[in-house]
């Protein structure tokens, strides 16, 4: 799909569906203990989102965060897994697949800084340093991803 199109069915998602809340469905922390953290310590991140109907002009999305942190020696130095739920609503009166569609289009751009948050805060309680989820561009994200779903 070209960007130019896919922004103009960004722009309508985001302006047709609304949040209404959200909030941390589930959420899990390892640290190994013994391993130290060194310089050059790689983080991977994975993040996975899907969608469903509660009812006639209202829907949720399931954001999926998970992050495995390993030192420069390869040792595991931390877990994290993170779900939010956003409770997406519209007051126009949509088709059930445009209107999973659009909350589908929107989810992680809605909900990833809701994670971001909580991730960032939880590994220094942890004894790491900060995690940080970097920006993404959710177009080109959306474009590389179209036609994968969960």
């Amino acid at each position: 799909m070209k960007k130019e199109t896919l922004f103009k069915e960004y722009k309508l998602a985001i302006n047709e569906i609304k949040l209404r809340k959200a909030y941390v469905t589930s959420f899990e922390v390892k640290k190994i203990d013994d391993v130290i953290v060194h310089e050059g310590s790689k983080v991977d991140i994975d993040i996975s989102k899907k969608v469903e109907l509660i009812k006639e002009q209202e829907g949720a999305a399931y954001l999926k965060v998970d992050i495995n942190v390993n030192n420069s020696n390869e040792e595991n130095i931390a877990k994290i897994s993170a779900i939010y739920k956003g409770i997406f609503y519209t007051e126009k009166k949509l088709e059930e697949k445009v209107f999973l569609d659009n909350i589908d289009l929107i989810a992680v751009s809605q909900l990833i800084p809701y994670a971001r948050v909580l991730i960032s805060n939880f590994s220094v309680m942890i004894g790491i340093p900060p995690i940080y989820i970097p920006t993404i561009d959710i177009l080109s994200s959306i474009s590389a991803n179209s036609g994968k779903k969960e």
